[in-house]
C-alpha cells in the first residue's frame, strides 16, 4: 500500500460524528490570546510541524486540523511516516517545532485523545500553556489602513464619550485616531475607559482599556491615543480580539 501523503489533510475536516471532548478535571485555564494568534497563523498558513515523541529519537510530520481554544485543545493530523502512530498513546508527550512567516516556534503538548476517520488517525492534544516564539510579544501591531474605517468608541468613568478610528491593533491593545472629543493628557493618562470596537459583520468588541499614551498635538492635527486591554478582559473577548488581529494580518498580507 502506498504511504499516505501529509498533504491529504488540506481537504480533510474533523468528522462531525466525533464529539468534542468536554473539559476534564474542572474548568480549563484561560488560553493566552497571543498563543492563540500564533497557532492560528500556523493553521491558516497550512504550516507543517515537526513532531518528536518523548522517549523516541525519530522525527515525524503533522499539521493542525482544528483549533478549539474554548475547550483547551487542538487537533493534529496523522503522523508521517505512519509508523509513528504505533508509538502514540493517551498521555504521550509531543515536542513540536515549526516555522511560520519565517520565524521558528516550538512548544510541548500532551495527547489527550486519539481518533480515527476514514482509517486516518488524528490526535487531540492540549492547547499549549507556553510557546517559544521570538516575535511573540504584546507590542506586535498590525497597521490598519485609514480607509478601512473601523470605528472605536470610548466611555470614561465620568461619563464623557469620545470616538475615533482604529490605527493599529495587537492582542494587547490598540491605537486610535480620535475624531470626536479630546483626551486631556493630565486628566486622562493612565485612566480606564470602556471601549466598543465596531467590527464588520459581528457584534462589537467591548472591553475595559487603560489609556497608556496621548499625543499632545496642536489642532487641527488628529489626536492619537494608545491603550491596552486590562486584566479584566474575559476569555471570550480575548479570543475575539485574537481572531480580529489574525483577520487584519491576513488582509494585510493580501495587500502586499
Amino acid at each position: 500500500m502506498p504511504e499516505r501523503s501529509i498533504f491529504n489533510w488540506f481537504s480533510r475536516k474533523r468528522p462531525a460524528d466525533v464529539p468534542r471532548e468536554p473539559a476534564a478535571h474542572g474548568a480549563k485555564l484561560p488560553i493566552d490570546p497571543e498563543i492563540q494568534l500564533v497557532l492560528r497563523r500556523v493553521f491558516n498558513d497550512h504550516a507543517l510541524l515537526t513532531i518528536h515523541i518523548a522517549g523516541h529519537p525519530d522525527a515525524y510530520t503533522s499539521a493542525i486540523l482544528e483549533l478549539v481554544p474554548e475547550q483547551g485543545y487542538l487537533v493534529l493530523d496523522e503522523l508521517t511516516p505512519a509508523s509513528g502512530h504505533a508509538l502514540v498513546l493517551s498521555g504521550t508527550q509531543f515536542h513540536v517545532r515549526g516555522t511560520v512567516e519565517g520565524i521558528a516556534l516550538r512548544y510541548t503538548t500532551t495527547v489527550s485523545q486519539i481518533g480515527e476517520h476514514n482509517a486516518l488517525p488524528y490526535y487531540q492534544v492540549d492547547f499549549p500553556a507556553t510557546i517559544d516564539y521570538p516575535q511573540r510579544r504584546r507590542q506586535y501591531r498590525v497597521t490598519v489602513p485609514s480607509n478601512r474605517g473601523f470605528d472605536v468608541e470610548f466611555r470614561m468613568a465620568d461619563g464623557r464619550q469620545l470616538s475615533g478610528e482604529l490605527g493599529d491593533m495587537s492582542v494587547g491593545g490598540f491605537c486610535a485616531r480620535i475624531r470626536t472629543g479630546v483626551f486631556e493628557s493630565l486628566r486622562d493618562a493612565h485612566q480606564r475607559a470602556t471601549c466598543r470596537l465596531l467590527v464588520p459583520n459581528a457584534q462589537p468588541i467591548i472591553a475595559e482599556v487603560e489609556i497608556l499614551h496621548l499625543d499632545a498635538l496642536p489642532r487641527p492635527r488628529v489626536q492619537r491615543a494608545r491603550v491596552r486591554f486590562t486584566s479584566n478582559i474575559s476569555p471570550t473577548t480575548a479570543r475575539r480580539v485574537a481572531q480580529f488581529c489574525a483577520e487584519l494580518e491576513r488582509a494585510q498580507r493580501q495587500l502586499c
